[in-house]
């Protein structure tokens, strides 16, 4: 919750506090996320969600697509097996959180997902 509060706050900051505001989230996400990988099973909703949120506050406050993309399809590669294994209402939830995970991939990406990168190189050339 530290880190989502950190990221609203970016919308607001002014010129002078914005890059404390957006240090302050990064650390705030880095332990959260260190937090859920070393304490939480891979498919567990709160793991999702804290990636889901770390990758919103990489598209939105820091302009950084690239990274919230490879944020959004780490979560989304999470396997079938580690979610079923979660009890019934955590597997609904984490299910949830996977398809806000794809969304979003997909809304950053304009649902050219994968390829829109390959044709971003040819292009580059």
């Amino acid at each position: 919750m530290k880190a989502d509060y950190y990221r609203y706050l970016t919308e607001f900051a002014q010129d002078g506090n914005f890059d404390h505001v957006v240090q302050e989230a990064l650390q705030a996400y880095d332990e959260a996320s260190k937090i859920a990988e070393e304490g939480l099973p891979e498919g567990h909703p709160v793991r999702l969600g804290i990636a889901l949120n770390f990758s919103v506050f990489h598209f939105e406050a820091l302009s950084d697509p690239a990274k919230a993309c490879e944020l959004a399809r780490a979560a989304i590669e999470t396997p079938e097996s580690a979610i079923s294994a979660l009890p019934e209402e955590q597997a609904r939830d984490s299910e949830s959180m996977l398809k806000l995970l794809q969304d979003n991939l997909s809304l950053w990406t304009g649902n050219v997902g994968e390829d829109e990168e390959a044709d971003d190189e040819d292009t580059d050339n």
